[in-house]
């Protein structure tokens, strides 16, 4: 079937630019769209998972944070309710705005940064809603 639409200039450039950035023709891009958006509202059967993964990146090595999780556990209270982006023990930013610490620690110049939310050793770890 063809479908033939109208679309503002606008949408059109967004829609080449991000079949562009997933390696996808326009058509094929718009075609995973429509199929995605059919298909959102019908359930899963037990086998199929509800979601469609996306591969980022293949054969990359496990990071070791361990040094980041220990610096959590060291100053979880000085830092307690606020975002901090770590590589190791060297602590690249912190603060209430994910955005922002996600963007200060690129400005370091370290893309693979661990960004957390630390919780104070006096808060209860969270185990889901209970109803």
């Amino acid at each position: 079937m063809t479908v033939t639409i109208e679309i503002p200039a606008e949408l059109e450039a967004g829609l080449e630019a991000e079949a562009r950035r997933r390696g996808l023709s326009r058509e094929e891009f718009v075609r995973t769209v429509l199929e995605e958006k059919l298909n959102a509202g019908k359930t899963a059967s037990a086998d199929e998972p509800p979601f469609k993964p996306r591969i980022l990146a293949r054969n990359l090595p496990v990071k070791d944070r361990s040094r980041e999780h220990k610096w959590i556990k060291q100053h979880r209270d000085e830092y307690a309710n606020q975002w901090v982006a770590l590589d190791g023990d060297r602590l690249l930013a912190h603060g209430s705005d994910l955005k922002e610490v996600a963007r200060k620690a690129r400005e370091i110049g370290v893309e693979d940064a661990l960004m957390v939310r630390v919780e104070g050793s006096q808060r209860l770890p969270y185990v889901g809603d209970v109803w």
